[in-house]
C-alpha cells in the first residue's frame, strides 16, 4: 500500500504529500512485521497464512491521526496480496524542525572529509527558515557544499530552507579539508554545533540543535621493525633465517642529510 498526507485537509489524494521513512507493522498475537516507506510512500509487508492487523499509528507522534486506524486482512494459502493505504491526517497545528550532522567519512589529518545535514519536518504545518553550523576553523576549512550558501564566516555557515512539507526530510552535502599535523593530530577532537530556526514556537526546541564531537584518525609511521615471518615461528624452523624490514621516516619541514639506523638485536638472536 502507501502512506499519505493531507495537506489540504479534504482528504488524501494524488497530490497530496508521500510519506516516506514510516514504520508500518503488521501482526497477528505471536508474530509482528514491520517495514518502512520507501521514497515513493510504498510500503511490503510480506506474511505467512492468517489473520494479520495492520497499522501505522505506533510510529505517529500524538497530534496526527491515520485513517483507517488499522486494516485486517486474512491470508489462506499463498500468493494471497492485499492493498492496504493510509492517509495521515493532522489534528493541531505544530511546527516542528529538527537537524542533524553525520560525518560521511573519518576525518584524517591533510584529506578532506565529507559531513551531511539532515533536516526534517515533524509538525503539521508547511515551513520555511534557515539553519547554521559552526565548526573549529583552527583544525579544518570549509569546501563547499551541494546547496548554496546564505552566509560563511571563518568558522561558521549558514543555509535557507523554505517550503519543508510535514513528513519532508532533505540533505545537505559538506565538504571540508581537514588541516595537517601538526596542527591536527590523531585523536584530536573535532566540534561542530548546528541549529535550525523557527525556533519561537518550536513543538520540541530539543532538536532544533545538534553537537557532533568527531574523533580525527588516521595512520601514524613511526620508526618501526616487523619480522617478515610474522608473529610466529615453529620450532623445526627455529634455526632458519628470519628477515625484518626497519622502516623510518622524516617528519620534518627540510631533507635529513646525514642518517644513523641503530637496532638492538635481542640476545637470542645471532646477527
Amino acid at each position: 500500500g502507501n502512506v499519505s498526507f493531507d495537506l489540504d485537509g479534504n482528504g488524501c489524494g494524488p497530490s497530496d504529500q508521500i510519506v516516506g521513512n514510516l514504520f508500518v507493522l503488521t501482526e497477528n498475537g505471536p508474530n509482528t512485521l514491520a517495514s518502512t516507506t520507501n521514497s515513493n510512500g510504498t510500503y511490503q509487508l510480506f506474511t505467512q497464512e492468517g489473520t494479520f492487523t495492520t497499522s501505522i499509528t505506533s510510529s505517529l507522534p500524538a497530534y496526527f491521526d491515520a485513517t483507517p486506524l488499522s486494516h485486517t486482512s486474512d491470508f489462506n494459502g499463498i500468493g494471497n496480496i492485499d492493498n492496504v493505504d493510509f492517509c495521515i491526517q493532522a489534528t493541531e497545528d505544530i511546527n516542528d524542525v529538527a537537524i542533524a550532522l553525520f560525518p560521511l567519512t573519518g576525518a584524517r589529518p591533510g584529506f578532506d572529509a565529507d559531513y551531511q545535514i539532515i533536516f526534517e519536518n515533524k509538525g503539521t504545518n508547511t515551513l520555511s527558515g534557515d539553519m547554521s553550523l559552526t565548526f573549529d576553523d583552527s583544525k579544518m576549512i570549509f569546501l563547499n557544499a551541494d546547496q548554496t550558501v546564505a552566509s560563511q564566516t571563518n568558522n561558521s555557515i549558514s543555509f535557507d530552507y523554505s517550503d519543508l512539507q510535514p513528513f519532508e526530510q532533505r540533505a545537505i552535502n559538506l565538504y571540508f579539508k581537514i588541516i595537517e599535523p601538526p596542527t591536527v593530530n590523531l585523536d584530536d577532537i573535532l566540534q561542530f554545533s548546528c541549529s535550525i530556526n523557527p525556533v519561537a514556537g518550536d513543538y520540541s526546541e530539543v532538536d532544533n540543535s545538534f553537537q557532533l564531537e568527531q574523533t580525527v584518525i588516521g595512520s601514524y609511521d613511526p620508526n618501526d621493525i616487523n619480522v617478515l615471518q610474522g608473529a610466529e615461528v615453529l620450532l623445526e624452523k627455529a634455526d632458519e633465517y628470519l628477515h625484518y624490514i626497519i622502516r623510518f621516516q622524516n617528519t620534518g619541514t627540510a631533507s635529513a642529510i646525514n642518517v644513523r639506523v641503530e637496532n638492538t638485536l635481542h640476545d637470542l638472536l645471532n646477527w
